[in-house]
């Protein structure tokens, strides 16, 4: 999802793992495996040749409307009992615990 975030324009490393939620994660080895399946592509930075840039493929792309897809339906699942307030209420909650957790 940070790579689509980018629209196709590159990333480095370095910016990716900045922005992910579990910090501890190997990074290169998460983004070599997407690389081996063909969902994101490494070139060299232009401007600085020790640098990696990290962009989304159109299969990466593809993949992640499919997640998207997905989680949405299990989203409705879990939030259509629940009344307008509570929804609210758990908005409101899930959003307390993420400035928590951050």
């Amino acid at each position: 999802r940070i790579l689509r975030g980018q629209h196709e324009k590159p990333i480095s490393l370095e910016t990716i793992q900045e922005l992910m939620i579990n910090k501890m994660s190997n990074t290169t080895r998460l983004i070599d495996k997407l690389v081996t399946k063909k969902y994101v592509k490494k070139n060299i930075n232009k401007t600085n040749r020790r640098k990696i840039d990290i962009t989304i493929t159109q299969e990466g792309l593809k993949l992640l409307d499919i997640i998207d897809t997905l989680i949405d339906s299990i989203e409705k699942k879990i939030i259509s009992p629940l009344t307008d307030d509570e929804t609210q209420e758990l908005i409101r909650l899930l959003g307390k615990v993420r400035l928590i957790a951050n």
